[in-house]
């Protein structure tokens, strides 16, 4: 007989709203994807690192991998990283060195701003079209990334291997910053584009 507890974390992971959305936004980081974000990070080793939307844990994994000391916080008690805080990430008001993350879709604005109050150092998976809209010229005037690299190949956030029609970046903030933003490109999967 099976546990109820991985079933309980399936569940709660595929789950969909009216709107077929995932409940939480939960589209969660391919672990490759993640252990190649957080490699450009440089050493990271013995900082202390936020995950805010810690979801299966790809980016936890890649962190600590790094020697990062990593707390979580999820929404969702049941994601499968095991979250260190069960919780709203926009409550939370610990400092840290570093927040790392892929957060959700439709609060990823929210999840960045709150996050550059948290640590001298921001770095999250964003569509591209974060770059975009008039609404957002004030906060690119207020936090100039220090940089922004395009993913060369569209990750799948399902686990299908199927991608949709968004491009993805990924953007870094560091307060100590002062030149102008500098575009990157990432080839992500071994044995692509080399």
């Amino acid at each position: 007989m099976m546990s109820s507890e991985p079933q309980q974390s399936l569940s709660a992971a595929s789950a969909s709203d009216p709107s077929g959305r995932r409940v939480y936004d939960a589209y969660y980081t391919p672990p490759a994807l993640a252990n190649a974000l957080v490699s450009r990070l440089g050493n990271i080793r013995g900082l202390r690192a936020l995950e805010p939307s810690g979801g299966a844990g790809a980016f936890v994994a890649a962190m600590t991998a790094a020697g990062a000391s990593v707390t979580s916080i999820d929404r969702d008690a049941l994601a499968p990283c095991r979250p260190d805080i069960v919780g709203d990430f926009l409550a939370h008001d610990v400092q840290y060195d570093i927040v790392v993350g892929n957060p959700p879709y439709g609060d990823a604005e929210a999840h960045v701003r709150h996050a550059l109050t948290l640590a001298p150092r921001v770095a999250m998976l964003l569509r591209l079209a974060f770059l975009e809209t008039k609404g957002r010229l004030p906060f690119w005037a207020q936090h100039p990334p220090s940089l922004v690299s395009v993913l060369v190949q569209r990750p799948s956030f399902t686990g299908s291997g199927k991608t949709d029609s968004c491009a993805y970046g990924w953007f870094e903030w560091d307060s100590t910053w002062t030149l102008p933003p500098v575009l990157g490109w990432v080839s992500w999967r071994m044995g692509v584009d080399k």
